[in-house]
Parts: C-alpha cells; structure tokens; sequence
C-alpha cells in the first residue's frame, strides 16, 4: 500500500454532514465508520493523525467516558486537540490534503442491497480481519450472505445500529486472488 499516495489512512476523518457527526478510519483495506451522534452545523470534514499519545490518552479516559475537543485552523492549518481530563496534544494533530480525498465519498461504497449471489472471492488477513471485528462495538461483526469482489463489502456490528465496517478491495487490489480447488487430501472421496 503506498502511503504517500493517501496520507489520510494515517489518520481518523472526522466528518459533520447533515447534522450527524461521524468518525471514520481506513488502512487501505478495512474502513470502519461510525456515528459519534449528532452535531448541528455546516457540513465539513477534518483528519486528525493517529499520534500514539491521542490514542493512548482515548484508550485511558474511554473507561471514564471522557471526551476530547478538537478545533481545526483551516487558515493556519492547524488542529488542536483537548480532553475532558485536562490532555492536551503538544503538535498539530491535523493532516490538511490538498486533493480531494476519496474517503469523502464513503457513503457510495455502501450497499445494503442483498446480492442474488455471490462474485469473486474474498481475500483478506485475519489480523486485518481482527483489528475490524476489535473496532465494531461489541466485537461482533455480521457479514452479507453474498458478496461481489468488485465491489466494496459492508458488514455491521452485531448489536450497535451506529457502526459499520467495509472491506475496500479498490484500495488494495485485496480481492483480486482466485479460489484454488480442494486439493485431494481434502475430498471425501473413496477413489
């Protein structure tokens, strides 16, 4: 995966649109997205980096239900962030993108159409598939009955309505390996 090429997968987009604000995060094969609540105001959008010490702090005041606060500069280019228990993140915690990004468009990956059937294969690693099901709300994720490799594939937290996972194959190329046979050892045959 060429990072340089999309500088925001080191990164969370938080999104207001609509009036809901959402969170949403992609390694280039697996996005998770999720509806933080909802939040009067213009629609806009900013990606806050994933410095290790905001994820340390948010993993610390998580179990204390703590906040954090983040305005964005768009004339300096820069982001603050803020926690309800006094953290302050010392850098700029933005990543400002010249280039219209293709996260903004994650509401058209999405499909809840149900597929006759399904088309290609799906190939992934489990600890993608792991760090997916860690990010759902209760760490249970439901996956479609049929799935196009062409296409992106949505899966849903097994008992939140708020978040949703998608597997991205056109990131990464990530589905693109055919299915092998069963080899013979495998077969139940008598021959």
């Amino acid at each position: 995966m060429k990072t340089d090429k999309y500088p925001f997968l080191f990164s969370v987009m938080i999104e207001r649109k609509n009036g809901n604000l959402f969170a949403i995060s992609c390694n280039g094969y697996f996005c998770a997205i999720e509806l933080i609540g909802l939040q009067p105001g213009q629609d806009e959008f900013l990606f806050v980096g994933l410095h290790k010490e905001i994820i340390d702090q948010c993993a610390l005041e998580r179990q204390f239900n703590g906040t954090l606060t983040i305005v964005k500069n768009d004339v300096l280019q820069y982001t603050n962030v803020t926690s309800s228990f006094g953290f302050q993140y010392t850098g700029n915690a933005g990543i400002f993108l010249r280039d219209k990004n293709i996260l903004l468009d994650w509401q058209d990956w999405l499909s809840e159409d149900d597929l006759p059937k399904s088309k290609g294969n799906i190939n992934f690693t489990s600890d993608g598939l792991l760090a997916l099901t860690r990010s759902s709300p209760s760490g249970k994720i439901i996956l479609p009955r049929h799935t196009d490799s062409e296409q992106p594939v949505t899966v849903q937290d097994s008992k939140s309505s708020n978040w949703i996972g998608v597997f991205v194959p056109h990131f990464s190329g990530a589905f693109a390996e055919p299915f092998r046979k069963l080899e013979k050892w495998a077969k139940n045959d008598t021959e």
